[in-house]
C-alpha cells in the first residue's frame, strides 16, 4: 500500500537542510500560502509548532517522523460540504518537501476520504496521498501503488548495487519505467550510482540491491561473495524464463537481461551477475534526478478538491462511496441549520462572540483573567481528591440551566437525536446540534491549558473533542457499569438537576506506572451543578446508580491527535484490564471483565458486551 511507500521512503535528506533551516523555509512557505490567501483558506495559524520525533511510534525511518505541525481551516463554498470551516491539522516528516506532509481533519466530517474510527478519526485515507502523490509525479496516474508489495528501499537510501561488483548509489525512483517500455513494464528502483551514472534494478532482491555496508554483515553471517554472484545469477535467469509481462506481483519483464543503454547492447544469460541494468535516459542520463517533491499548496488544493467531489472519478465504487457519505454529511448539516433557526438560546450558537466570561464560576473565570491561565493560576484552583483526579467549580449556575434548557427543547424538537455513545441510552451529542464550533471554543480557550497543566503529557496538545449531555434517572439509564473513556482527557460537569445518589466511583488507572490493578477502589466524587471533574480518560470509573430526581452531566471527552503519535499511546491503548491480586467488587465491569461472575453474579438483565471495548 501507499502508506509503505511514505513509511519506507527517505534516510538521506536531499537538500542537506539542518533542521532550524528546513522549519526556516516550511515557515516562509507558510507564509507565502497566508499572504496569497486562497479562497479556500479560512484561518490559518501565524506558527509552526516543532513536535519531538523520539517520542512517536515507529512506522519506517526516522526521516519519515513528524518534525512540525500547523493548524489552519479549510472550507469550500459549494457541494454538500460547502458553508464549514474544517480545522486541519498539517504534520510535516523531518524529510519534507522529499515526503508529504500528513493531514488530519479535526472537526467532524463525514467523507469517503477520512477516517472515522477511534483513535484514527480525521485522518486521510491512503486513497489521498495515492492522488497527491500522483500530483507530484511520484506514482503514475495508471499504475497506483496500492497493488503492489512494499519495498525495502525508499527514495533517498543509500544502498550498494550488484553491477558484477558492489557499487554504492542512491535511491531516486521506486516502481521506475521509461517512456519506449510497453504498457505495465515497471521496476522496483531507479538508482544513481556513486560515479553519476543513472540505472535501474529489475528486481527487488538483496542479491542485487543491499543497504549499504551490508557487505560486512553478510560476511559475518559467512556468506561468500561467490555465492551471492551465483544466487544472483540463478535468480534473473529464472525471472527469464517468465512470460514477459511484468505484473504487480512480478515486476520484472522477461527481457531485463537485454536493457542496458538505449536498449541497444544486449546481456547474454550467462552473463546475468549484472543483474543491474542501466536506465535508458539518453538525453539527461548522467544528471543528478530530480528528488519527488511535494508542496503544502498542492496538498491543501487536492484536500479542497476533495470537498467538491470524488478525486478518482473513473473508479465507480469509490465514487458512490463519495456520493454516499457527502449525502449523509449533508442531511446532518441541514439538520444543524434547521435547529439553529428555532434554537432556544442563540448566544449558545454565536461561536464568534462566545464564550462568554458570565458563563463560567467566578474562581474559573479569574484564573484566566488574572492568571492569564498560566498553569500556576490554574493549579491554584483545583483540588486534586485522589491521584489524578480534579475537582473544581468551572460552570456559572445560569449557565448550567441555559445549556440544561437548550438540550431539552432540541429532544422535544421531533429532530434526529444522536445519543452520546454505545453505553449511554439517553442525551445527546452536542456536536449533532450544531455546537460543534462553541465547543471548539471552549476546548481551546480553556480545556486545553488546564489539561496541559495537569497532564502535561496526555493533555498538552489536545485538539478535538467528543462533547455530550448524558441524561440518569430512575425510570431510564440509572448508573453506568465501570469503563474507561475513548479519549486522553475527560471533562465532566454536572449541569443539574434535584437528585440524590448518582455519584461517580473511580478505581485504578490503567498503564500505570506502578503497576496497581484498576480494580480497586480509588475516590467516589459527589456531583453539584457547575462542578467539574477532570481525570485521564484510561482511568477506570462508573456512574453509581441514582435514588431519585434527575441527574444531567456535560462530559468532554478531549483527544490529542500528537499524544496518539506516540509509543505511550499505542502501549496503553492496547492494554487489556489489569488487575493484580482480589478486585474492590465495585470496581468489577459486567461488561468488560471475564471474570465478573468468580466474584458476583450478573446484574439483572445485564450480559457481558465485551465487543464495545474499553
Amino acid at each position: 500500500t501507499i502508506s509503505n511507500v511514505w513509511g519506507l521512503w527517505g534516510l538521506a535528506d536531499p537538500c542537506r537542510m539542518s533542521t532550524g533551516d528546513l522549519c526556516a523555509a516550511l515557515q516562509k512557505e507558510i507564509e507565502a500560502l497566508r499572504q496569497e490567501s486562497p479562497e479556500w483558506l479560512a484561518y490559518s495559524n501565524s506558527n509552526v509548532e516543532a513536535l519531538d520525533p523520539d517520542v512517536q511510534r515507529d512506522r519506517g525511518s526516522r526521516a519519515s517522523k513528524l518534525g512540525w505541525q500547523w493548524e489552519c481551516s479549510v472550507c469550500t463554498s459549494e457541494g454538500p460540504y460547502a458553508g464549514v470551516p474544517y480545522r486541519i491539522v498539517v504534520r510535516f516528516p523531518l524529510q519534507y518537501p522529499r515526503l508529504p506532509p500528513k493531514v488530519q481533519i479535526l472537526s467532524l466530517i463525514i467523507h469517503a476520504d477520512v477516517e472515522l474510527r477511534d483513535p484514527y478519526e480525521g485522518q486521510l485515507e491512503e486513497s489521498f496521498y495515492e492522488a497527491l502523490a500522483v500530483r507530484a509525479g511520484i506514482l503514475p496516474a495508471d499504475e497506483l501503488a496500492t497493488s503492489r508489495p512494499a519495498l525495502r528501499f525508499a527514495v533517498g537510501d543509500e544502498v550498494e548495487c550488484n553491477v558484477g561488483e558492489w557499487i554504492s548509489g542512491q535511491v531516486v525512483r521506486l516502481w521506475y519505467k521509461e517512456n519506449h517500455w510497453e504498457p505495465g513494464r515497471v521496476v522496483p528502483y531507479q538508482i544513481r550510482l556513486s560515479d553519476g551514472k543513472l540505472i535501474f534494478a529489475p528486481l527487488d532482491s538483496p542479491l542485487l540491491v543491499r543497504a549499504l555496508h551490508q557487505k560486512e554483515r553478510d560476511n559475518d553471517r559467512g556468506l561468500p561473495r561467490a555465492a551471492a554472484l551465483s544466487d544472483a545469477g540463478a535468480l534473473l535467469a529464472e525471472a527469464a524464463d517468465g512470460d514477459g509481462q511484468c505484473t504487480p506481483s512480478d515486476p520484472a519483464p522477461a527481457d531485463v537481461l537485454t536493457a542496458s543503454v538505449d536498449g541497444d547492447a544486449g546481456v547474454a544469460p550467462g552473463e546475468a551477475a549484472n543483474g543491474v541494468k542501466e536506465s535508458a535516459v539518453a538525453s539527461d542520463r548522467n544528471k543528478p534526478a530530480e528528488p519527488p517533491s511535494f508542496s503544502l499548496r498542492a496538498t491543501l488544493d487536492l484536500l479542497h478538491d476533495a470537498l467538491l467531489g470524488p478525486l478518482d472519478t473513473e473508479d465507480e465504487e469509490a465514487v458512490a462511496t463519495w456520493v454516499a457519505l457527502s449525502k449523509r454529511h449533508s442531511e446532518q448539516l441541514q439538520v444543524e441549520r434547521q435547529y439553529q433557526s428555532r434554537c432556544l438560546h442563540e448566544e449558545l450558537f454565536d461561536h464568534k462572540t462566545g464564550p462568554l466570561e458570565r458563563w463560567l464560576a467566578p474562581s474559573f473565570a479569574r484564573a484566566f483573567s488574572e492568571g492569564c491561565g498560566s498553569p500556576d493560576a490554574l493549579r491554584a484552583i483545583v483540588n486534586e481528591a485522589a491521584p489524578g483526579i480534579f475537582t473544581f467549580e468551572m460552570l456559572a449556575h445560569d449557565f448550567c440551566d441555559m445549556l440544561l434548557a437548550e438540550c431539552e427543547h432540541y429532544e422535544a424538537s421531533g429532530m434526529p437525536v444522536v445519543r452520546p455513545n454505545s453505553m449511554n441510552n439517553y442525551g445527546v451529542v452536542l456536536n449533532s446540534i450544531g455546537l460543534e464550533q462553541m465547543m471548539d471554543r471552549i476546548q481551546q480557550q480553556f480545556v486545553r491549558p488546564l489539561a496541559a497543566a495537569l497532564f502535561p503529557l496526555e493533555g498538552r496538545y489536545v485538539d478535538h473533542h467528543h462533547s455530550f449531555m448524558v441524561q440518569y434517572k430512575a425510570s431510564e439509564d440509572v448508573g453506568l457499569d465501570m469503563h474507561t473513556d475513548a479519549c486522553d482527557v475527560t471533562l465532566n460537569v454536572c449541569l443539574g438537576k434535584a437528585f440524590t445518589g448518582a455519584g461517580l466511583t473511580f478505581c485504578g488507572l490503567r498503564g500505570s506506572a506502578t503497576n496497581e490493578s484498576e480494580r480497586r477502589f480509588q475516590y467516589r466524587h459527589t456531583h453539584a451543578p457547575g462542578l467539574a471533574v477532570m481525570h485521564l480518560g484510561h482511568h477506570r470509573h462508573g456512574a453509581d446508580d441514582i435514588a431519585t430526581g434527575e441527574r444531567y452531566n456535560l462530559v468532554m471527552w478531549n483527544k490529542s491527535s500528537v499524544y496518539r503519535l506516540s509509543r505511550d499511546f499505542m502501549s496503553k491503548y492496547a492494554l487489556p484490564p489489569q488487575s493484580n491480586g482480589p478486585p474492590d467488587l465495585v470496581c468489577l465491569s459486567y461488561t468488560h471483565d471475564d471474570d465478573y461472575e468468580d466474584f458476583k453474579p450478573y446484574p439483572e438483565g445485564k450480559r457481558p458486551r465485551r465487543e464495545l471495548g474499553g
